[in-house]
């Protein structure tokens, strides 16, 4: 029976972009975050071996198909967005 593959990065996308802004000293713009998605090291293994890594690492990585979205969630960027449209209201 073949077991479900999910994609893992190493390390971690979330980190690697990070670091990225880190070094940048601003956040990224889209491009940057696709761009750096892209040339990353990612590895294709059984579903269950990357839930265990998740474990291991202590989160869960963002899904690199929403990169984008799940960096600026994780910057805040979307939550703040949400409050000025509520307070626009």
């Amino acid at each position: 029976m073949e077991q479900e593959l999910g994609c893992v990065f190493m390390p971690s996308l979330i980190s690697i972009l990070i670091n990225a802004q880190e070094k940048k000293g601003a956040l990224l713009t889209q491009e940057e975050v696709e761009d750096i998605r892209d040339r990353s090291v990612v590895m294709s293994m059984p579903k269950s071996v990357c839930e265990t890594m998740d474990k291991e690492r202590g989160y869960k990585d963002i899904d690199p198909e929403f990169a984008w979205l799940e960096y600026l969630h994780h910057n805040g960027v979307l939550d703040e967005i949400a409050s000025k449209i509520k307070s626009e209201e």
